[in-house]
């Protein structure tokens, strides 16, 4: 869901561990992905890994990135980190 700024989302897939979708922005903007962050999730965009921020105050502990402007093809991905 787009939270600030302009962007339209399309072909949204969403399966337990995997999250795809494209988006186009035009000028960019803040996505939040309604799933509660926990270590081993990763959000890429255009399969460049981007930070994400999950301690907002009005989404506190779902994922929530930035995207630039542009058509771009994003994915949230779940893999379980072992133990060290």
């Amino acid at each position: 869901m787009v939270i600030d700024g302009d962007a339209k989302i399309s072909q949204y897939s969403k399966k337990s561990n995997l999250h795809s979708f494209r988006i186009k922005s035009n000028g960019g903007a803040t996505i939040v992905d309604n799933t509660f962050y926990f270590p081993g999730w990763t959000a890429k965009i255009d399969s460049k890994e981007v930070p994400i921020e999950f301690q907002n105050i009005l989404y506190r502990g779902l994922i929530i990135f930035s995207l630039p402007k542009g058509d771009h093809f994003v994915t949230v991905v779940f893999r379980e980190k072992g133990v060290h």
